[in-house]
Parts: C-alpha cells; sequence; structure tokens
C-alpha cells in the first residue's frame, strides 16, 4: 500500500525479494473485530488512490489539482477515527492498541494534509500559481511545511521546536570538533590547513574502492558484537557510481550496492568510515536486511517512518568506534565534519522554509557555524528550498533512538545490553514514533 509520504532520492531503496527464514516478532494475533477494522482501513485507503507524495514540493503542488475525491478521503478518515475511538475505549490489548495508533497517526496526518489542500484549492487562480522560489513563497507554504514535516520526520513536531533542536545539536558537535583540534595540539588555521593536506584526499576510482574493501574487511567481523545477525543479509556490493543526477553526494545506497562518486575530483578519504557505517552495514544495507527478515502485522504495513530508517543510519555512526573504525582523528574528524553540516541543515531547513530566510542570510548562517565547507554550501541550499524537510529526518531521527536508548539504560542499569538494545528496536521497525515512544517494551 502506497501512503502519502515521500519517497526520498538518497539512500531510501531497500533490499528487494523475499528472505527465506522470515520470522513473526510478535504472533498475537488481534481479536477478530479489531482485525476487521484494520483489514477494512487497509483496503478502503488502497480504494482512494491517494497520489504518492514526492520529494520536490512543486511536483506535490502540480498534482493537486488532479485529485477529486478529497470529500470522500475525509470522511473516511473522519470515520475512521470515530471508529478508532471505539475501539480503544473498550477493553484492548497492548498489541491491539499499537496497531489502532499506527492507524491513528495515519488518518490524523491525513485530515491534516486535506484540510491545507482544500484550502489552497479555495483560492483563486492567480494565488495558486506554483512558485519556484520556495515552499515559503508558496500560498499557505508555511502550513504546508509543518505537514511536511510531521510526515518527513514521523512525528508530531513544530517547525520552532525542531529549530531549537538543530541549535542545540549544532553546538554539540562543534564542541567535538574543538575537542578533537586541541587534542592535536593546533591553531583553527593549522588544524584547518592539516585537514586539507594531499594526504586526506584519493586521486582515483581504484583507491576510493580498495579504501572502502578495507574498511569493509575491519566492520563485518566485529559488527556482529552489538548487532543482532539478520536472517540474511547479502555481501555488500561496493562500486562507482555513474549516474551524475546523483553527484551531488559522495557516497548512496541501492538496493544492495553502496556507490561511492567519483566524477574527477579528488575524493575526500575522512568521510569514508562514516558513509560506510551510514549506507552499508550497520546502516542502511544492514537495517534493510533485517526488516526483509520480519513478517510484520497488517497494521504495521500500512505506515514507513523515513525519520526511523535515516535516522537507523545516523544513529550507528555513533558507534564506529564499536565496530573498529574512527581509528585516528582524522577519520573522526570526518564523521563531525559531516554531522555539523547535518545539524546546521536542520536549522537552515527552518529558516528558508518557515522563516524565509533568503540565500544570503542562509549562507550566512552557514560560514557562521561551519568551516572548511564553503564549497558545499549552495548545493546544500538549493537542496533545501526544492525539498523542504527532508533533511531533518537524520538528526531528529537519531535523536530519538538515542533517546530510547537513555530510557533503556535507565531501566536496566548494569544489565543494559546494546545488542539486546538494538533488536528490539529493529524488531519494533519503522513506526511512528509516538507510536514507538508509547509501546516499546524494554522488559
Amino acid at each position: 500500500m502506497k501512503q502519502h509520504l515521500f519517497l526520498g532520492v538518497i539512500a531510501l531503496v531497500f533490499l528487494a525479494g523475499t528472505c527465506a527464514n522470515k520470522k513473526q516478532v510478535n504472533n498475537i494475533s488481534p481479536s477478530p473485530e479489531v482485525q476487521a477494522f484494520i483489514t477494512s482501513f487497509k483496503s478502503g485507503f488502497d480504494a482512494l488512490r491517494i497520489p504518492t507524495h514526492q520529494i520536490a514540493y512543486t511536483a506535490n503542488f502540480q498534482a493537486l489539482e488532479g485529485v477529486e475525491n478529497r470529500e470522500e478521503q475525509r470522511d473516511f478518515f473522519t470515520n475512521a477515527l470515530n471508529r478508532l475511538q471505539d475501539l480503544q475505549s473498550r477493553k484492548i490489548t497492548d498489541e491491539e492498541n499499537k496497531s489502532l495508533s499506527i492507524i491513528q497517526f495515519i488518518a490524523s496526518h491525513h485530515l491534516h494534509r486535506i484540510d491545507l489542500e482544500m484550502s489552497f484549492l479555495r483560492l483563486d487562480e492567480e494565488e495558486r500559481q506554483i512558485d519556484d522560489r520556495g515552499l515559503y513563497h508558496q500560498a499557505l507554504g508555511k502550513g504546508f511545511y509543518e505537514y511536511y514535516l510531521n510526515q518527513w520526520v514521523g512525528d508530531d513536531v513544530d517547525p520552532d521546536e525542531i529549530f531549537a533542536f538543530g541549535k542545540a545539536q549544532l553546538e554539540k558537535v562543534q564542541k567535538r570538533i574543538e575537542d578533537i583540534r586541541i587534542g592535536m595540539e593546533l591553531d583553527s588555521s593549522s588544524f584547518y590547513k592539516r585537514m586539507n593536506a594531499r594526504d586526506q584526499y584519493l586521486g582515483s576510482p581504484k583507491d576510493v574502492y580498495d579504501n572502502y574493501k578495507r574498511i569493509d574487511s575491519l566492520t563485518i567481523p566485529e559488527y556482529s558484537n552489538i548487532f543482532p545477525e539478520p536472517s540474511s543479509m547479502a555481501p555488500l556490493d561496493i562500486t562507482v557510481g555513474t549516474n551524475r543526477a546523483m553527484a551531488q553526494v559522495p557516497a548512496f545506497y541501492n538496493n544492495g550496492t553502496f556507490y561511492f562518486n567519483y566524477f574527477d575530483e579528488p575524493y575526500n578519504k575522512r568521510i569514508s568510515d562514516l558513509l560506510y557505517i551510514h549506507e552499508g552495514i550497520p546502516g542502511h544495507h544492514y537495517q534493510s536486511s533485517y526488516e526483509q527478515g520480519i513478517v510484520r502485522k497488517e497494521a504495521e504495513t500500512l505506515y514507513r517512518n523515513y525519520g526511523f530508517l535515516e535516522g537507523w543510519a545516523a544513529y550507528v555512526e555513533e558507534l564506529g568506534t564499536d565496530i573498529g573504525l574512527y581509528d585516528t582523528p582524522f577519520d573522526l574528524m570526518g564523521k563531525h565534519e559531516w554531522d555539523i553540516v547535518r545539524s546546521a541543515r536542520v536549522c537552515m531547513d527552518v529558516g528558508i522554509n518557515y522563516y524565509g530566510w533568503t540565500d544570503e542570510e542562509a549562507m550566512e548562517f552557514w560560514k557562521k557555524n561551519i568551516i572548511n565547507q564553503d564549497d558545499i554550501a549552495q548545493r546544500e541550499i538549493d537542496r533545501m528550498r526544492r525539498w523542504p524537510a527532508q533533511v531533518v529526518s537524520y538528526k531528529w531521527g537519531a535523536y530519538q533512538i538515542e533517546k530510547l536508548k537513555s530510557e533503556a539504560k535507565n531501566l536496566k542499569g548494569k544489565k543494559f545490553n546494546q545488542k539486546e538494545f538494538h533488536k528490539i528496536v529493529l524488531d519494533f521497525g519503522p513506526m511512528p514514533f509516538p507510536v514507538m515512544r508509547e509501546f516499546i517494551n524494554f522488559g
């Protein structure tokens, strides 16, 4: 079933096919009445044929006037929430309540979307014109940004909250970078000059490939110490990317293959550990392999939280030393260099798409907070204008998993085990974060 969520381009394509040894995480079936409601909701949703929301906001606005059944959609989701309220008022199990809460999240967010779209379509023709300067300049753009933001992160948040979160994350990673500089006993100028030295770059596709194969050989024996084994995981293919449309990123993952981009430019070796972890193992390749081995309940197949999926890959970057990587200050700096970009983007995305920052204001914020990466600043600003809210999913998702880990540590104390924690989180899967926070059980 296709839900009204964004299908991202980068690192959101999962392993095709099925695993021979799929497992049922929880085999307790819902009552016939609850199951009948879930099945009815799914079939009714499919019958509505709601267009899949695209990553570019302009594509979403182009599709608005081609949909004619919004009143039918509104009635469907309103009736679903009323029926949910009735079922939840009865004595039901936690598993049943979890399934119903997933549907509640979906229905509530669709009603938000429908209200926005109907308000937009009531505007006069001139006001409905698509403005390619950015979502902020679009009619009702701030309201649509709030909706996009919640859909991308799989949560109930507001832009001001997310901006403050981004500032806190930015300050945290700035301190980490400063700690590395102090540890290397270099002043700021000498520190960044050292980071730009020729030995920090790889000069050919073969050199980049050999380096990633080296990382692969280090990681594979170690990851299972703190992560549960998937029921089936094919070896990760590593190859040079040839799609110039993806040249704006140094690497990406697609259907079992890790692609690194080398288009006649020296390759920043420092970020290799980070990228392998995020896109490969234990990031997207590992997580998607694990997910392929699980049989989900029907309600759990209705939703895929990209905040969790990108958040997982960002979260595991913090565990590089546990799997044999980040063994030099340069590798660790590479991780922080990417983290500071992600953190700044959280603020900038809100600034550009909700507060109405100009390119000049966004660039000023970048230069004030990020050193030594001005070459990619305009590229990132353009991306945030085209794809509002997408970049927030990485940091918010990782933060939510970290908060769950703190909760588990407090609960378990000395009995806390990382591998057990990761199994519980992966078994729960990419559900909306409000559902995860309420129903995940660390025993």
